[in-house]
């Protein structure tokens, strides 16, 4: 999927969120935006949450004609790309999510939260799947339901993020039990009817339910007979991890004496490898979320690959061909200063690429295809090397630092501690 931004980000200050009086202190799960940083946290809410989303950034309409045109041609000369990968898609969307987990017994305010977080049903079991082992998959959405300062998120029943949580996950897998298993079971909501007063833990009732596959009446007998109190309290508190260096951690992260962070710097061991990419994972307990490496390249560095490629093509209007290698030679610069496996997830924060294309227009030799070749060479790494490209678009400092910071907030909120925490 490809999102397309038109204008200035700046422009988002002159918006006003719908019931903005009523709005009480900062929600990290609030999707309105209002300004620049929103439109900065929502880039980074969609990579952690999400494998397959891209962002195109343009500066008008006709940009953004230009590169809606060359992600077409990059899309068409891609062997294979074909709408086999929206099937997942007919299994149920948002609603559909929505839906479930509110007949499986969740509330309704937590069922609705969940679902717009994920996305669809295939999303969930998906990241249920790369989910390192079991206590993963319980604690996958423990941040995604914390009850801190909403007393309103359970309605009259009760439980603690971690047994919210843990109740998803059996209501998923619970679905691909056999119909003929499941015939004549109460779902959730409906087992909540008969014994609702009687239970304290709503959510350990409704895990004994579901992963036992019980009748309620044998579920009450197992949480009232139980002596042992419920691990759904346990919960751990989350931070980010950011492996840089150390002249990249005093430009996007300098730290005054004495203040607390939500981030905990690692600087790399050699810093005189100006490219290492700023790696960013969020932390909780054992478990951590999939790593995010940022790697910055200036756009005139990305003109100057491109001016360098076009050399050898002169008289050839082969573009496609010409994109294919200049987006080799930018994946690969990016590789060398990578430890990580070149099939990672990768995002390539472009800084001023605005400005440089400017710069290069006003110079003699000046090819009028420039700007498609470039957009082409930004669609071919989506499409082709599984790079996200965001733009810092003015040629600014602070424009970067702001990008990077919020990226790292994001991975603070929004963050799926799918992995083992090798901290």
């Amino acid at each position: 999927s490809f999102l397309l931004i038109e204008y200035d980000t700046r422009l988002t200050r002159a918006m006003t969120a719908y019931n903005a009086n009523d709005r009480e202190g900062f929600d990290p799960l609030d999707s309105t935006i209002t300004c620049e940083e929103d439109v900065y946290r929502m880039f980074g809410r969609a990579l952690f949450t999400s494998d397959s989303i891209r962002f195109i950034q343009t500066k008008d309409e006709q940009a953004s004609l230009r590169a809606v045109g060359a992600l077409g041609l990059v899309a068409a000369s891609v062997p294979g790309l074909t709408a086999e990968k929206t099937k997942n898609k007919q299994s149920g969307g948002v609603q559909a999510l929505n839906d479930m987990l509110k007949q499986g017994g969740i509330p309704w305010r937590v069922a609705q939260r969940v679902a717009r977080a994920i996305g669809g049903i295939a999303d969930l079991e998906k990241l249920y799947e790369s989910c390192c082992d079991n206590e993963a998959k319980s604690n996958l959405l423990c941040h995604l339901v914390s009850l801190d300062g909403d007393t309103q998120l359970q309605g009259d029943l009760r439980s603690s993020p971690r047994g919210w949580s843990e109740v998803i996950y059996r209501i998923v897998t619970s679905t691909k039990v056999a119909n003929s298993d499941r015939e004549g079971m109460l779902n959730g909501e409906a087992a909540l009817l008969l014994h609702k007063e009687l239970i304290e833990d709503h959510g350990r009732y409704l895990s004994i339910l579901y992963q036992h596959g019980c009748t309620p009446d044998n579920a009450l007998d197992r949480i009232l007979s139980s002596s042992t109190s419920s691990a759904a309290g346990v919960s751990h508190s989350r931070s980010v991890s950011i492996h840089l260096t150390k002249d990249q951690a005093k430009q996007y992260f300098p730290v005054s004496g004495g203040s607390e962070t939500f981030y905990k710097l690692t600087l790399a061991s050699n810093d005189s490898r100006t490219e290492e990419p700023i790696t960013i994972r969020a932390i909780g307990g054992l478990h951590a979320s999939k790593k995010l490496p940022i790697y910055e390249m200036e756009g005139s560095e990305l003109t100057d690959i491109v001016q360098d490629v076009w050399k050898g093509f002169w008289g050839v209007s082969d573009f496609v061909t010409l994109a294919e290698k200049i987006a080799k030679r930018v994946d690969g610069r990016c590789n060398r200063s990578s430890s990580l496996g070149g099939n990672s997830q990768k995002v390539l924060m472009l800084c001023g690429l605005t400005p440089a294309l400017d710069t290069i227009a006003r110079k003699p030799g000046y090819r009028v295809e420039t700007r498609t070749v470039v957009d082409m060479v930004l669609s071919n790494l989506m499409i082709r090397r599984n790079m996200a490209v965001v733009q810092a678009l003015r040629k600014n400092a602070e424009d970067r630092v702001k990008l990077v910071q919020q990226l790292a907030l994001a991975c603070l909120h929004h963050g799926l501690l799918i992995e083992r925490s090798t901290a």
